[in-house]
């Protein structure tokens, strides 16, 4: 969520904790009744989500993911190495443009294309195994890639449903948070117009106050938002 917003619901929490100390004061008055219960529902519907947000990590799969694809790099292109040099040796020119490519040529575009190449190499390394053994390639080093293949195609399907779970979480959120303002609008109006005591209504609007803590902000110099 942005600044905007916590400082938003920190407001709400102020202006919730205050009219239920004092619900005597407004409780047999149906419409600010039903609208405070609106308001509590909604407010802790969009605390649960923002929990459910922070706890979701896709910086961590995307480490995860990242480490994966590394040493998929790094252990293909030293296979690949082997195989190059057994393609010339042997006059098999027409594995070269698979096998006879740079680091960075390996690891070009996509990630997924990438992936892929890794792949194809492994698979040319299967159908050549026994004129590259003694280029020290052997069938551990083939299963080693394979697995490496296997467990970055899930983590970066695992990193791509958790970010796109907490997107939809965020923009649950921010529609919330429209409601939210909308009934605290209406509230503003009820209790000014609905309640008799001036000293409630007095104190409701210091609830009302946002403080921003924004970036940058010190107690010093923060600014109120203060509510007519």
């Amino acid at each position: 969520m942005r600044q905007t917003q916590f400082n938003f619901l920190n407001m709400l929490g102020v202006v919730l904790n205050g009219m239920n100390n004092e619900r005597s004061l407004w409780e047999n008055e149906p419409e600010i009744a039903s609208t405070y219960s609106l308001l509590d529902t909604e407010y802790n519907q969009v605390n649960s989500l923002n929990e459910s947000v922070s706890a979701t990590d896709p910086g961590g799969l995307t480490d995860l993911k990242d480490n994966t694809y590394d040493q998929l790099m790094n252990t293909t292109y030293k296979l690949m190495k082997k195989m190059s040099a057994w393609a010339k040796k042997n006059n098999r020119l027409t594995l070269l443009p698979l096998v006879g490519i740079s680091y960075s040529a390996l690891s070009r575009g996509p990630e997924p294309e990438s992936v892929n190449r890794c792949a194809g190499i492994a698979d040319k390394a299967v159908e050549n195994l026994e004129n590259l053994a003694s280029f020290k390639v052997t069938n551990a080093d083939i299963d080693n890639i394979r697995q490496l293949i296997t467990d970055y195609r899930k983590q970066a399907s695992e990193r791509t449903t958790v970010s796109k779970d907490k997107s939809e979480k965020g923009s649950e959120i921010v529609e919330k948070i429209k409601n939210l303002r909308n009934s605290l609008d209406i509230m503003d109006d009820l209790v000014k117009g609905l309640v008799e005591d001036q000293e409630f209504i007095n104190r409701y609007k210091s609830w009302r106050n946002i403080t921003d803590y924004g970036k940058g902000k010190t107690l010093k110099n923060k600014t109120v938002e203060t509510v007519q």
